[in-house]
């Protein structure tokens, strides 16, 4: 899923193995949208739709092609959407813009509910969606978790200073995002129980790397973007092997042709077992492209 250009607007569209690019049915026309979640069975996307020109967007949900539109919580003209449980009945991401927000979920296509008293921004869900993480913002930034119990919970940082929660695990006790740390910007895990630890970098260039909304649903893998001397390298992390090239790895098992001129930026998703994984890069021809990769 993602959008393409088409007469000068942005078109969500969604990819499967069999059919390729589809843009999605449906959704109304003269409008730019962008389909940027999916639930774990690729029947739910929701994405953002915006007129020509707007400032604010707004939220839809393709359902196996039937289409709704979610309205914002009252007192906020519009939504963004960056997140949706697994099994697709949890949407979550703001109401307002970047200047004035509040963390929002929408359950099975109902009314905007402002879940979090300090929130203002929600990145990702449980696969139940009774956990959601995300970012409060304020003096600092803060990584976020949420619970229908227990309400929501500051993380922490890995320098006592901003820190974002982006993804979760889903049964909801493994989080991944980024923190300023004593090093530079870095990506975390944070285990419940347990706290939050910083994953490294790779040698060379900046020190930073980000974890996005890229945790396994068993939460054993994280996924995300370092950074070396030659820029931006999507990651892939785990406990046995620590962070390392996503590109690497697949020479390693063997599909170096496969990738053979490629430049992978950025991995922004990963499957349940952490074996499939999508990103995106620069193909052999020097444009941006969407890429998946399945680790043998």
């Amino acid at each position: 899923m993602g959008c393409v250009s088409k007469d000068g607007l942005l078109q969500a569209f969604r990819w499967t193995k069999e059919t390729g690019i589809e843009p999605l049915s449906g959704i109304k026309e003269n409008v730019s949208s962008n389909a940027k979640v999916i639930s774990g069975d690729g029947r739910v996307i929701a994405g953002r739709i915006a007129k020509r020109g707007a400032r604010m967007n707004h939220v839809f949900v393709w359902n196996d092609g039937e289409v709704k539109y979610l309205d914002p919580v009252k007192g906020y003209e519009g939504c963004n959407v960056f997140g949706v449980s697994a099994n697709g009945r949890v949407i979550v991401g703001i109401s307002g813009d970047s200047f004035n927000s509040i963390a929002t979920s929408w359950t099975d296509g109902g009314n905007a509910v402002a879940f979090s008293d300090t929130m203002t921004q929600g990145m990702a869900a449980s696969a139940d969606g009774k956990v959601i993480v995300g970012i409060a913002y304020g003096e600092q930034c803060r990584a976020n978790r949420w619970t229908s119990e227990d309400g929501t919970e500051d993380l922490g940082s890995l320098n006592n200073d901003n820190a974002l929660a982006r993804g979760v695990s889903n049964d909801g006790t493994v989080v991944a995002g980024v923190s300023n740390s004593s090093k530079g910007y870095e990506a975390f895990r944070w285990v419940k129980g347990e706290g939050m630890v910083g994953l490294g970098d790779f040698e060379g260039g900046e020190y930073k790397s980000s974890a996005w909304t890229g945790v396994s649903g068993n939460g054993k893998v994280i996924v995300g973007q370092g950074t070396t001397e030659d820029g931006s390298v999507a990651c892939i992390w785990d406990a046995e092997h620590g962070m390392r090239s996503i590109k690497e790895v697949l020479i390693e098992c063997g599909l170096g042709e496969k990738v053979k001129g490629w430049k992978l930026t950025s991995a922004n998703g990963v499957n349940l077992d952490g074996r499939t994984i999508v990103g995106f890069g620069v193909n052999p021809k020097g444009g941006k492209e969407g890429w998946i990769a399945t680790l043998p």
